[in-house]
């Protein structure tokens, strides 16, 4: 459903880490991103999230998977 967004190659990711895969959520419609994240939160454990006190997201790349993240899970977001 969201291969559109998914591209592969040599990546170095704003960590510094390398990837061969980049998922690029400028590419996706705001309902086909949040759809993504609430799949991705539903991965998540229950009493794991009711652990969870707010949703970090780095400010380069992530401000669109960690606001709709944050919306999804009521909690508050932090942009690191």
């Amino acid at each position: 459903m969201f291969e559109e967004c998914r591209l592969e190659g040599d990546f170095v990711l704003s960590s510094g880490r390398q990837s061969k895969v980049f998922y690029d959520f400028d590419l996706l419609k705001p309902t086909e991103a949040a759809m993504y994240v609430e799949q991705l939160l539903q991965q998540i454990p229950n009493d794991l999230m009711r652990q969870v006190n707010f949703i970090a997201s780095p400010a380069l790349g992530g401000i669109i998977p960690g606001f709709l993240a944050a919306f999804a899970s009521k909690k508050p977001l932090v942009m690191v």
